[in-house]
């Protein structure tokens, strides 16, 4: 073996705790670890709930719309003005 090895196999130890010595203390132990990890697969699976995230965005969307729409009235209203007679003059000329 080693150094490196050896250094390795020491820090090993280092990063892991001795387990508990009585099997009540294992027993929390046990649990703790539990709790820990599905806390962990609770918040990747929310990562990773990828409609759920888009329903979130959008539901934060809608709630700021109308305080946006409220704040910038004007060009909101000329765009949507210059929208309608776009689609008319497109309507109208198809129709010739």
């Amino acid at each position: 073996m080693s150094a490196e090895d050896s250094a390795d196999a020491t820090l090993a130890n280092r990063a892991q705790p001795d387990p508990p010595a009585d099997s009540e203390a294992l027993t929390v132990e046990i649990e703790r670890t539990r709790e820990e990890l599905g806390s962990t697969v609770e918040a990747l699976m929310a990562k990773v709930d990828v409609k759920a995230r888009a329903r979130e965005r959008v539901a934060d969307v809608a709630r700021r719309l109308p305080e946006w729409v409220g704040q910038r009235r004007v060009p909101v209203l000329v765009g949507v003005g210059a929208a309608l007679v776009a689609g008319w003059l497109l309507l109208r000329r198809r129709r010739r």
